[in-house]
């Protein structure tokens, strides 16, 4: 999915959300399992794999660092650079789960809405605390 013309149009335009999902990934392009629960999720991968991601991800926003940073840390550090407001994601995310559950409820949390509500409530809680990067 195209956001902008150009990958810096469509980071501006991610920036105007409160904040922006980045899923960073790498080998996966086929096998993208979070985006069950987390359908907008903004992939982020190696320039020379984000054809292939597209191909596989067309409903999926994939954008791609400079051909310099290589490595999960500078690619991190990149995404924080680029966006206001940061959840990061991995790409092999399969279930949510409570970590307390009362006799009879569910450990698993497997609805997306539910997931979104869940990520939209950390996401505000750490803007009050003034964190730049949040997530589990």
């Amino acid at each position: 999915m195209k956001l902008g013309s150009n990958q810096e149009e469509t980071i501006r335009l991610l920036n105007e959300q409160d904040y922006v999902i980045l899923c960073p990934s790498r080998g996966r392009a086929k096998n993208i399992l979070t985006k069950a629960l987390i359908p907008d999720i903004v992939l982020v991968v190696n320039a020379n794999e984000k054809e292939e991601y597209e191909k596989y991800n067309p409903e999926l926003i994939v954008l791609s660092p400079p051909e310099d940073v290589k490595g999960i840390t500078p690619t991190r550090s990149w995404m924080l650079s680029q966006f206001h407001d940061v959840f990061m994601v991995d790409d092999d995310v399969c279930q949510v789960k409570r970590n307390y559950v009362e006799a009879g409820e569910i450990e698993s949390i497997k609805d997306p809405i539910l997931i979104k509500e869940i990520i939209e409530y950390a996401f505000y809680v750490s803007r009050k605390m003034g964190a730049k990067m949040f997530g589990f």
